[in-house]
């Protein structure tokens, strides 16, 4: 079974969200959606979401589309959700730069940190997900930002 992660604000679904789930889903058999906490948003964005956490994982529910909708980690970059759930692909909007940098720098401190006395074991219980972009949606009509003035 091939399982895809992706992360996100979801902040009032649209149908540019919806595209981005559809892709996801299209990657492997079971998706899960992240939805970030409110003080991560908030710590990100530098502004708090319209709608809260609760009514934000259950807009993504209410889509249909995710296998399961939880709540990201409340300490930014803590990745215990990758973890819990072991992606083998984590799908990244278009415009989720940051969150590609910072993945890509907590998987290589993950690798440099393998002990060598270690390695062998820590090699095979370290999977890194594979990282894929995907395509943007109708991106000056369908963008968070801009369809809540934020």
């Amino acid at each position: 079974m091939i399982r895809v992660l992706v992360f996100g604000t979801f902040d009032g679904a649209h149908e540019g969200h919806r595209n981005m789930l559809r892709q996801a889903k299209e990657l492997g058999d079971y998706l899960v959606v992240v939805v970030a906490p409110d003080n991560v948003v908030q710590e990100i964005k530098g502004k708090i979401c319209v709608n809260r956490s609760a009514q934000r994982i259950q807009g993504v529910r209410d889509e249909h589309i995710a296998d399961e909708v939880v709540l990201g980690d409340k300490l930014l970059s803590n990745w215990s959700v990758l973890k819990k759930y072991k992606p083998d692909i984590i799908a990244l909007g278009y415009d989720q730069d940051e969150l590609k940098e910072a993945l890509n720098t907590h998987f290589a401190a993950s690798e440099a940190s393998e002990d060598p006395e270690r390695s062998r074991r820590v090699t095979v219980s370290f999977k890194k997900p594979k990282l894929v972009i995907l395509k943007s949606y109708k991106p000056e009509t369908f963008k968070s930002s801009l369809l809540n003035n934020n």
